[in-house]
């Protein structure tokens, strides 16, 4: 379902999710998302990311992915060109409340973030 989004679909989704954060250092960036897997393994899409520079929050990028993983609600997020990317490919729009938590608690937690793992997104 999700492969089968527009690259303006996917623009859109992830304008909602920075204007849905309260936050700065959020940009949407134009990506490729790659497909993956069966027949089509390295096949890409043009598309959309939201990107986070995680050094306004005084974190390496490879930090913030790390927070993102390990959070209540882990979030698999690639580390590219210095910043932290998220292809609204990857999420169902069901998941999309608890993802934008996710980020945010990544971002405002202290630098002794951990978290259990439950449910990824």
């Amino acid at each position: 379902r999700m492969l089968g989004l527009s690259a303006e679909e996917v623009w859109a989704r992830a304008e909602g999710w920075r204007d849905g954060l309260p936050l700065t250092g959020l940009a949407v960036c134009p990506c490729a998302s790659t497909v993956g897997g069966g027949s089509l393994p390295d096949a890409e899409l043009p598309g959309f990311a939201l990107v986070l520079d995680s050094t306004e929050y005084g974190l390496s990028p490879d930090a913030l992915t790390q927070r993102l993983r390990t959070g209540a609600t882990p979030v698999m997020a690639r580390s590219e060109r210095d910043r932290v990317w998220l292809d609204p490919r990857t999420v169902q729009p069901e998941e999309e409340p608890s993802l934008l938590a996710a980020i945010e608690a990544a971002l405002r937690s202290p630098a002794s973030f951990a978290a259990t793992p439950t449910r990824g997104l």
